[in-house]
């Protein structure tokens, strides 16, 4: 709305002062020379005086001059005249002047060594040419202004009315429908907040529908072995067979638990984005705090590299120090279920040649093909190396739901964080690339604002 306002206040000024200015000046170029109309009356008054033998018979003239003449002459007396000093010299030398008043123009011609002067009281200039140039001029002066107003209307028209098509298909149900945003438009914020707007009405109501099918698909399965499990628990006499029985029971159980706990979060994520606050967080001791709350007690063998650009502890974000938690237990517990013995974990601030601070977690798994990269990233949606996992039983949830990459993309986003899967060169399994924004220190911000305010 400030570019609009600007934009609006430019184009009034422009029209207003620029083209008044530039008419104005037009007019006077048109005018005819004020000295060219004056020469005329200038000879004839002069022709008079010179042929008057003297002041006395100028004056029976100027009485006898018939009144209804357009041009009226008289006499008077040049003293009697309030004249600047530098006029009345030129009077009294001999010269005739112009004085103009709101009654008109009179020309004054020097009788007797300027004592008397003749005063020619010139007719007023009704010219036709001069009343059709102002009224030319006028009517240029409005269309100069009505056309700039449409010049600066008509493309504002235009984003409206694509802002209207796209609010109108996305109302009857196409939630695909989006604003096309120019680098000119002049309601781009607008353009900008509707687009977020759709996407994530469009994002929650498909978030709904795969949260409905994953109730009715992931909980099935576990409802369906629970029934199987009771009704054979009850036609058992074993108590052997019993606990085995109650053993499946109780895994059945705790995959529902969980799977119910993956979908409640999930669901929660979108109202908590709207009060995620970030602040200035120190990446490299989180990561570790991370590593070593996951990794105590594994087989893998972890490589944590916090830095081969920067010392560690300069290396700063902007984040919110839960969600990023999440964000990297969510990384490193898919690195250890599908890496086979190693995984390596860095972090880089000339990675892609950004301003951003990468935090890169790799492993020596299968790796994601390049086709289920986009897919991994809904909710729900699992690769080929996950479905062909064979789960244990002692940890029925281990293959998990499809939620990680989900939520890791999703917290990213409202992070304005960039999210990138590829295959790691080193190790030859799944490249997990996370760019966060980087940020000072508090101590150099302390700083910098000293210096500011010194």
């Amino acid at each position: 709305m400030r570019r609009l306002s600007i934009s609006l206040l430019v184009i009034v000024l422009l029209a207003t002062i620029g083209f008044g200015w530039t008419l104005d000046r037009l007019f006077i170029e048109l005018q005819p020379d004020e000295a060219d109309r004056l020469a005329p009356y200038r000879v004839v008054g002069e022709a008079l005086v010179r042929s008057v033998e003297n002041g006395n018979n100028l004056e029976q003239l100027t009485s006898a001059w018939p009144k209804d003449s357009p041009l009226q002459m008289g006499m008077i007396e040049s003293d009697t005249l309030a004249l600047p000093t530098a006029l009345r010299a030129d009077l009294n030398q001999g010269q005739s002047l112009a004085l103009e008043t709101d009654d008109g123009v009179t020309l004054l011609v020097p009788v007797e060594g300027g004592v008397n002067a003749l005063a020619l009281a010139l007719p007023p200039q009704t010219s036709t040419a001069e009343s059709v140039l102002r009224f030319a001029l006028t009517i240029l002066f409005y269309a100069g202004i009505v056309s700039l107003i449409l010049l600066w209307v008509y493309p504002l028209v235009r984003r409206l009315h694509a802002l209207s098509k796209a609010a109108n298909e996305f109302g009857a149900g196409n939630l695909s429908s989006r604003v096309p945003i120019t680098r000119l438009s002049l309601i781009k914020n607008i353009e900008t907040e509707f687009n977020a707007m759709a996407e994530r009405i469009a994002t929650l109501v498909e978030d709904n529908r795969l949260l409905s099918s994953a109730v009715s698909h992931d909980l099935r399965t576990p409802i369906a072995r629970l029934r199987f499990g009771l009704d054979a628990l009850s036609e058992e006499d074993d108590a052997a067979v019993q606990e085995k029985y109650m053993q499946r029971i109780s895994n059945d159980l705790a995959e529902m638990e969980h799977l119910v706990e993956v979908l409640l979060d999930y669901a929660r994520l979108e109202k908590q984005q709207r009060e995620l606050p970030l602040t200035p967080m120190a990446l490299a001791p989180r990561v570790t705090e991370r590593i070593n709350a996951l990794f105590n007690d594994t087989s893998h063998d972890i490589e944590w590299d916090p830095n081969s650009d920067v010392a560690a502890e300069s290396i700063w974000v902007m984040a919110n120090e839960r969600y990023i938690d999440m964000v990297i237990n969510n990384v490193l517990q898919n690195a250890q279920r599908y890496g086979k013995s190693k995984i390596r974990v860095s972090i880089s601030t000339s990675h892609k040649n950004d301003k951003r601070v990468w935090l890169i977690i790799e492993d020596d798994g299968p790796g994601i093909p390049d086709d289920e990269r986009s897919r991994v990233l809904k909710p729900f949606e699992r690769g080929r190396a996950n479905i062909e996992r064979v789960r244990p039983a002692s940890s029925p949830s281990s293959s998990g739901f499809g939620m990680g990459l989900a939520i890791v993309h999703r917290i990213l986003q409202w992070h304005g964080a960039k999210l990138s899967l590829g295959t790691s060169s080193r190790l030859g399994g799944a490249s997990v690339e996370m760019g966060l924004r980087a940020s000072a220190s508090p101590a150099a911000r302390k700083t910098n604002t000293k210096m500011e305010v010194n």
